[in-house]
């Protein structure tokens, strides 16, 4: 979903390459594929990863995120559970994006503090946060929504409501705002590798190789530059 007030939307482009393909090499160096446009059967190129400059982030592979983003709920738990494969001096860390829409800002609180209630559920918590806003169509502005997703994920409701108004949480969410501006994030999701790359799945969302296929090339393209090293 891109974080615009107008919305292009690529998402049917079918993508005829895959990264098993002869085409790989290429695709690793210029971060493009190619395309047919349904509407003019014509063959173009996407652009699939961009790069960025983000330092300190060497072994940080980032996830940006909304709850109102389809691509979003697609991903979130497949990402997540890539993620805990990656080796063991890489982080994979969800970050949420703070934009000028209030119910990412709502979001963005109910994450952390969740997260600060229970790590051990958090993964359960998005599941529901997803399930209620984008199938269940409740208020992704309303903080009772995201308590309903806590208590579904058998979080502490007490602790996340609580932790929601703590000094602490209010820090992560101004660090998510710094990060998200660091990165440019225009596109949800979009994951980022090591300060120096970055992914997003809109482009790719009829791709015959999936989001994990692309997340495991440009990962091991980064590893490949600059291995595993903590700097």
């Amino acid at each position: 979903m891109r974080l615009t007030t107008k919305t292009i939307s690529i998402a049917l482009i079918a993508i005829t390459g895959s990264l098993s393909f002869v085409h790989a090499d290429d695709f690793l160096s210029t971060g493009k594929v190619t395309a047919t446009d349904p509407s003019t059967n014509k063959k173009i190129d996407i652009q699939v990863f961009g790069r960025s400059s983000v330092p300190n982030e060497y072994n940080v592979v980032r996830f940006f995120f909304t709850y109102t983003c389809p691509y979003g709920e697609k991903y979130d738990e497949e990402m997540s559970i890539w993620g805990s494969s990656l080796p063991n001096k890489f982080k994979y860390v969800r970050v949420p994006v703070i934009t000028q829409e209030p119910n990412s800002v709502v979001g963005a609180f109910a994450y952390y503090a969740a997260w600060t209630t229970d790590r051990s559920k958090i993964n359960e918590f998005q599941r529901q946060a997803f399930q209620l806003i984008k199938q269940e169509n409740k208020d992704a502005s309303d903080q009772w929504t995201y308590y309903q997703a806590a208590k579904r994920a058998g979080m502490n409701t007490a602790n996340f409501k609580a932790n929601w108004t703590t000094k602490r949480t209010e820090l992560l969410v101004k660090n998510a705002i710094i990060l998200g501006n660091k990165y440019k994030i225009q596109y949800t999701p979009t994951l980022t590798v090591g300060g120096l790359y970055t992914l997003n799945p809109e482009p790719i969302a009829e791709s015959k190789t999936n989001f994990v296929d692309f997340a495991n090339a440009i990962t091991s393209k980064f590893i490949n530059e600059n291995g595993t090293a903590i700097r």
